[in-house]
């Protein structure tokens, strides 16, 4: 497998609970990445992982993050905008779990007087 360089995501000099916990999921993230990057063709005939390595138990994810469309947490609500829709299109993208029929509907509620998808429907 051709290996891509991982390159980290670029901070400021400001150091958070958040930006430290974000390293740290990086670091863990590009460790088991490494893993699979390195393997020999010979190690891995196929030329990718097993199935039940990378399985994504999709029923899971959605039951995370569902719920957290609606009623954002008192510390989320400055992210109100931002969070439903980054939920929003992974629903769409990965899940497949809005049908399509519901997301120009969806999309039309969230223009602003100017035109701008930038409000949340909520």
């Amino acid at each position: 497998m051709p290996r891509y360089e991982l390159v980290p995501t670029p901070f400021d000099d400001l150091r958070t609970n958040t930006s430290v916990s974000q390293v740290s999921t990086e670091i863990g993230i590009s460790t088991e990445l490494h893993r699979w990057l390195d393997l020999k063709d010979d190690e891995n005939p196929n030329g990718y992982q097993p199935v039940d390595s990378v399985l994504l138990t999709r029923s899971s994810h959605i039951s995370y993050l569902y719920p957290l469309l609606f009623n954002l947490a008192g510390k989320f609500v400055i992210l109100d905008s931002s969070r439903v829709w980054i939920i929003y299109w992974y629903a769409i993208t990965f899940f497949s779990f809005l049908p399509p029929s519901s997301t120009e509907p969806f999309l039309l509620i969230l223009f602003n007087v100017v035109g701008l998808l930038g409000r949340s429907p909520y």
